[in-house]
Formats: C-alpha cells, sequence, structure tokens
C-alpha cells in the first residue's frame, strides 16, 4: 500500500476545528451580495444598491445592514436609497429583512396584495395595515413565496477547510426538504467535505427519510451528517409565552432530541431559564449565542448543566455597536467567556458566520483581546471599575473551544490516536509560534477521513 510522506518541518498537528454554529446558505448568499459594510455613507450605500447586478430572482441582496449606517429602514427609506430597484436588505443580527416598494410589489405584499398572503407574524405592517418593508424572521416564509434553489456551497466548503475546519453545525433554523436535499448533495459530490450536524431538520432521528440520507449519509471524504438538538429561537421581537416555550420543549422531548436555543438578550434568557424549571434540561441542551449574561444567572446555568456555544468574535467584527442600552453591564455581561469556564459551564465558540467572522482564528484572537473595532475593550480587566470581571481567555483555551466533538460542545478536545477519524489540521508552524501570530489564518493543511481537502 503506497503511502504520502509529508514533512512537517516541526510544525503542530491538530486534530480539525469545528465550528458549532454558522449558517451555510447565507454564508454562500453572501459571497454574491452587496455588503453594506464596505459603504461608509448612505450615498455611498445607495450607490452601491443601484448599480449592484441583480440576482437569479431580479432582486439585489444586501447583507451586514446597520443602523449606524442610514438609520432605521423600512421601503420608504430603502427607496429612497435604491430608487426603484427590487432590493432586499438584511440587518447585520440576520433577524430582519428590509424589502424595497418594488420587491413587495413582485411579492404581491403591496397595494392589491393578496390577502391570503396576510397577515403573516413576520411581516410588520404600519398603523393603517400596509406592509412597511420589514420583515422579522422570515426567511422561510419569503422562500415559500419566491422559491429559489439554494446557494452552491462548494466556495464555502473550500473556505472552510482552508481554515482548518472539518466539522460544523449549521443552525439555520425550519429546514425544509429542498435544504435538506441541497445539502445532501453538497456532501455526496464532496462540495462541502465537512462534518454536519443540522440544527433545523424538524424531525427526530428515527423519523427521518432515507431519501434526505439523515443522520446516515456518507460525505465524499468519509463525513456523516446528524440531526443535532432541536432550533428553537427566541425572537428578540417578539418573546413566546412562558407557555408556549415550555410546548416547545416538550415537543423536542417527545422527539427525544435535546435544545439548542437561540438567546441574545436577558430578557430571553430569563424565559428560557424558567422554561427548564418546568421541562427540566437534558444531555445535549445549549444556549446559543447566550449574548446577554449577568453574573447572577451563571449558576443557573451550570445548575442546569446547560452547554453555551458563543461567539467572542462579535466583539472585534461590530462591538462599538453592541449593548449601548445595556450601560456598565456592557462590560460585564456582553459575550461571556472566561467567568463560564470559571463556573464549569461547557463551552464552544463560534463564527455565526456570515454575521460574524468566519475564521477561527479571527474569533481566537477576540476571545483574547475583547477588542473592539475602534480599539476599546469589552469585559476586560480594568475596562471596569470593578476588575472581578475579566472575560479574557488565553489562545490555547480558545483554541481547545473549537476542538469538542460536533454533538457535545465544550466537551474535552478531541485528540488525534489511533482508531480516530483522520480529521486532521496541519500548521505552518509550532503551535507557539502560530498562536502568537493570529489572527492570520496559520494553516498549512487540512484532512478529512483520511483525505486531503486543502493542501
Amino acid at each position: 500500500m503506497s503511502e504520502q510522506v509529508v514533512h512537517a518541518h516541526g510544525a503542530a498537528l491538530l486534530p480539525g476545528l469545528h465550528d458549532h454554529h454558522l449558517h451555510l446558505f447565507a454564508l454562500a448568499a453572501s459571497y454574491t451580495s452587496v455588503d453594506c459594510r464596505s459603504a461608509s455613507s448612505p450615498a455611498e450605500l445607495g450607490s452601491l444598491l443601484r448599480t449592484a447586478p441583480k440576482g437569479p430572482d431580479g432582486s439585489v441582496r444586501a447583507t451586514g445592514y446597520s443602523e449606524s449606517l442610514a438609520g432605521k429602514l423600512d421601503r420608504q427609506a430603502l427607496d429612497k436609497l435604491a430608487g426603484n430597484r427590487s432590493v432586499r436588505v438584511q440587518h447585520r443580527s440576520g433577524a430582519l429583512w428590509i424589502l424595497s416598494s418594488a420587491a413587495l410589489r413582485t411579492l404581491g405584499l403591496l397595494h392589491n396584495f393578496d390577502q391570503a398572503k396576510l397577515p403573516h407574524p413576520s411581516l410588520e405592517l404600519d398603523a393603517i395595515g400596509n406592509p412597511t418593508g420589514r420583515v422579522w424572521r422570515g426567511d422561510r416564509w419569503l422562500r415559500e413565496l419566491a422559491p429559489a434553489k439554494p446557494p452552491q456551497l462548494s466556495r464555502v466548503g473550500h473556505e472552510l477547510a482552508r481554515l482548518g475546519i472539518t466539522g460544523i453545525t449549521d443552525a439555520s433554523p425550519e429546514l425544509d426538504t429542498t435544504a435538506l436535499t441541497a445539502f445532501e448533495a453538497a456532501q455526496r459530490t464532496g462540495a462541502l467535505p465537512q462534518r454536519l450536524q443540522l440544527l433545523g431538520h424538524a424531525a427526530s432521528p428515527a423519523q427521518v427519510s432515507p431519501d434526505l440520507a439523515v443522520p446516515r449519509v456518507r460525505c465524499a471524504a468519509g463525513g456523516q451528517s446528524k440531526i443535532g438538538p432541536r432550533k428553537i429561537v427566541l425572537a428578540d421581537h417578539q418573546l413566546p409565552s412562558y407557555n408556549a416555550l415550555v410546548a416547545e420543549l416538550l415537543v423536542a422531548r417527545s422527539e427525544g432530541r435535546a435544545v439548542a436555543v437561540h438567546s441574545v438578550t436577558l430578557d430571553s434568557l430569563a424565559l428560557l431559564l424558567a422554561a427548564f424549571e418546568a421541562v427540566p434540561p437534558v444531555i445535549g441542551d445549549r444556549i446559543e449565542h447566550a449574548a446577554v449574561i449577568p453574573q447572577a444567572l451563571v449558576a443557573d446555568i451550570a445548575r442546569f448543566g446547560l452547554a453555551v456555544v458563543t461567539q467572542p468574535g462579535f466583539i472585534a467584527h461590530r462591538g462599538d455597536e453592541l449593548g449601548d442600552d445595556l450601560g456598565h453591564a456592557k462590560d460585564t455581561d456582553l459575550y461571556r467567556v472566561a467567568s463560564l469556564i470559571r463556573a464549569g459551564i461547557p463551552l464552544a465558540l463560534s463564527s455565526d458566520a456570515p454575521y460574524g467572522p468566519l475564521s477561527p482564528w479571527q474569533v481566537i484572537h477576540a476571545a483574547q483581546y475583547r477588542r473592539t473595532p475602534t480599539g476599546a475593550t469589552i469585559g476586560v480587566s480594568g475596562s471596569h471599575r470593578s476588575t472581578y470581571h475579566d472575560e479574557t481567555i488565553d489562545p490555547k483555551q480558545a483554541l481547545m473551544a473549537y476542538l469538542a466533538p460536533l454533538d457535545s460542545p465544550g466537551a474535552a478536545p478531541r485528540r488525534i490516536v489511533p482508531g480516530v477519524a483522520a480529521d486532521i489540521v496541519l500548521l505552518q508552524t509550532p503551535l507557539v509560534r502560530a498562536l502568537e501570530q493570529i489572527p492570520r489564518n496559520p494553516v498549512r493543511a487540512t484532512m478529512i477521513a483520511g483525505s486531503w481537502i486543502h493542501q
């Protein structure tokens, strides 16, 4: 049997990194969208929207919008920026789409709109019942109104491998049959060679159709897709009632599934912890983001045995815009890391790409320094009147938070030992030097299931 010899010259060999929370199709679509962050003024944003090429659906798609650029957008404001073009702009949080009048008209949602399409809970209406153009967490509904093929994932798969990522958890909620079939095809052809876990699959593992090949299909490189915990979104603009959330938790338990609960505000976290008093947590339950955690609730998260999958990369990405209404709590409660580890809470780092930076090395750097784009710090000893709150961790700790198994975020890092799948990453230098050079990508080569994917 022939063997390939790779001369590493003393460089580090690691288990492949796992990104425990991202959005694959949104990431793929972002590569062909207008990036609002590239505009420095409303006029510049308007120019981009008026000149950008249209997508397959005839609309211009833009992402990464922040109110700091041109204020609160609705369809009238968007029409002034983009003229009469059909434009869809996604807020930087991913929770909101703003549609221009032309885009609403194309979907039959403006002037003589089809009453069968309204009212829809995602569509915001003004005082007289007309659409404002703002659609809250309505991605699936918009896809139903204007069906389109999911974007190709080959560029995403390549970029993940280049960064040393061999396993991913797609956190998109409410995945439909079209999305599941596209995931299966991308793995079968090798376009997406990474091992894949899905939070948004609606069925229990025992109910999965063989046609969708989840969780048993093997990808081209030997990987395997799995159904993960059931995704529950606590929408910031409209929190569910306590009883509704308890009912959702019970549905997940009836399916034999843990839950992965989206929480980015104090209100949503308090609601979730109250619901867990009624429906006790099980192994595998996790909080997604946990963007705001007051010190008083850290002990409750630990008591329930919940894992936290968080994204300190947001601090480096747009930390100056975060938590403006938190006051001093911005320095103590935002994207905690170190205090959760000290409390014994299983913690994994992730990107939330495309809404946060995809590179794990940038996230690791952010966890170490917690520095905003303007150079301010959040949760760093001395940045608040109390020095007790220091959320920084060293880069090796942060790296370990990327090495847990997909189904056990925050667990002990995987190891390279005989008998385990050969999902490995070869760095360009020894580990100490590589960590000194981040956020630069230190990856030389990536292997998944014994096959070189990036070299």
